[in-house]
């Protein structure tokens, strides 16, 4: 019996590893086709992210801003790509990422959307070792309710959005302006934390990644000598309490948007270099997605 035993597994050694080494290779072969397969799979599911896939057109409204008002900004997204694409709508400033804290059993929330960034220079300043503070642009948040959508772009067609930019010219020491000539470009960006899932359950291929814009030469004037006019005030809640970290906006008497301010810890505000005129206020809470109080306007 052990001479016996002895004597198969002799005779079996070589076929089973031949046998052991042939499984292990159809292993490998079926691993490496799944890899392939989910790479593939996940290259088709994987929201747009290619640079060359949008381009970026920004045009102005007018070639001058004059202190304080904002500038009116259009921007014409080409998509490129042979699929359709999908953008967000509004394009904000960018914001300092949020801290999420995962909660067992509770639904993971999205985050996400377009931002744009602002990118403006002097073109009148030889020695930029005089400039104290460089200049600045945001993107002013529309005053009615944010209502965010997504915007269909078939191949080869366009999809524009008007937006307006709050420009701070350079400062030389001593915090004097610097008016004059400016070049302006922008980044337009977008990202979503619930993307592919979009994409797994619609099939709608939400753009994301940036794409910069080109450049226009812009110029920036100070207020008028006349412009001598201020609208200030403090935000109070019910019971008169003080209140932070609210948005407040200034618009003309055609409600185009001149600027805006986040209220600090004593609730104030205050809007200067206005020329005579009538101007809308309005208060609102950053992140407010009902109306409590409608401001017609103020004198």
């Amino acid at each position: 019996m052990i001479s016996t035993g002895a004597t198969y597994t002799s005779r079996t050694r070589e076929p089973a590893t031949r046998g052991t080494a042939a499984l292990a290779a159809r292993r490998i072969f079926h691993l490496t086709v799944m890899v392939i397969f989910c790479l593939l799979a996940a290259a088709r599911s994987a929201p747009a992210a290619d640079a060359g896939a949008v381009k970026l057109l920004i045009s102005l409204q007018q070639p001058t801003v004059v202190e304080p008002y904002s500038l009116r900004l259009t921007l014409n997204l080409h998509n490129a790509s042979h699929e359709a694409l999908w953008f967000f709508h509004r394009a904000l400033a960018p914001q300092p990422p949020e801290e999420r804290v995962f909660e067992e059993n509770r639904q993971p929330t999205t985050s996400g959307g377009a931002t744009l960034a602002v990118n403006l220079e002097p073109l009148s300043i030889k020695d930029p070792q005089s400039i104290a503070k460089p200049a600045r642009g945001e993107v002013l948040v529309w005053v009615s309710l944010p209502r965010p959508r997504l915007v269909k772009v078939a191949p080869g067609d366009d999809y524009e959005e008007k937006t307006r930019l709050s420009l701070t010219p350079a400062m030389a020491e001593g915090e004097k302006p610097i008016w004059g000539h400016y070049r302006l470009a922008v980044t337009y960006a977008a990202s979503f934390s619930n993307a592919q899932e979009v994409h797994r359950l619609t099939g709608a291929e939400l753009w994301q990644g940036k794409v910069p814009s080109n450049t226009v030469d812009i110029d920036l004037q100070p207020a008028a000598p006349d412009a001598k006019g201020s609208a200030a005030g403090t935000v109070v809640g019910a019971g008169a309490q003080l209140r932070s970290n609210i948005r407040v906006t200034l618009s003309d008497s055609q409600e185009q948007i001149i600027g805006q301010e986040v209220t600090g810890y004593k609730g104030r505000f205050s809007f200067t270099h206005l020329p005579l005129g009538t101007y809308w206020v309005t208060a609102r809470q950053q992140h407010a997605e009902a109306d409590t109080t409608v401001f017609q306007h103020v004198d």
